[in-house]
């Protein structure tokens, strides 16, 4: 099987041109099999990337299918399927992770998704685990510098930050005791750095 980014949004797109919802559930099967299958090929094409090296077409079509993937837990979202939205996001997640897994700004929006998702489905601690993961990331990856930088915030950078408040937020939902003083500190600079708001 190869990687095929198109054949994957054509059974997306397919899904909101079901005439009842039983066929919308078909499809949206359909198009989870096929997108879990490209899963799996591009596991096996990813090669341990970033560590090792990796071809243009499989980078470029696994970071296409990550996108597909966001579309398809949409679609799902829109049924009112909320834990499929989660496994959908999840696969999302899993995707991107195999080829933009060091752009922070790629992982960490869809990483907050699966964390909603989880937590509006009443999976709190898995929630938790999810939102801490990304301000744990945060801090390891070094990227405390972007709260310091002066002038309007880039989008990739404002991206990152709206995902730490976000992150941050849900710990203050669900677990406050789990976040430091940093943690709080770096929310609070977060917040000014994106003009007040994430």
């Amino acid at each position: 099987m190869n990687l095929d980014s198109k054949a994957a949004q054509h059974l997306v797109d397919e899904i909101s041109q079901a005439a009842t919802p039983e066929e919308a559930l078909t499809r949206c099967g359909r198009a989870w099999d096929f997108l879990l299958a490209q899963f799996h090929v591009l596991c096996g094409r990813a090669n341990g990337y970033p560590r090792n090296p990796i071809d243009g077409h499989t980078w470029t079509e696994g970071r296409a299918l990550a996108v597909v993937c966001d579309h398809f837990a949409d679609a799902v979202a829109h049924q009112g399927n909320r834990g499929g939205e989660e496994q959908a996001a999840g696969l999302a997640t899993a995707i991107a992770s195999q080829v933009v897994s060091h752009y922070p700004e790629q992982i960490f929006p869809r990483v907050l998704r699966v964390a909603k998702c989880k937590e509006a489905n009443g999976n709190g601690e898995k929630a938790i685990s999810d939102y801490a993961a990304v301000v744990l990331d945060f801090g390891e990856l070094d990227l405390e510098f972007m709260l310091e930088e002066e002038g309007a915030a880039e989008n990739e950078v404002r991206t990152i930050l709206a995902s730490l408040i976000e992150a941050i937020q849900g710990l203050e939902r669900l677990d406050p005791a789990r976040l430091s003083e940093e943690s709080r500190t770096w929310k609070d600079k977060a917040v000014a750095r994106c003009g007040g708001k994430p």
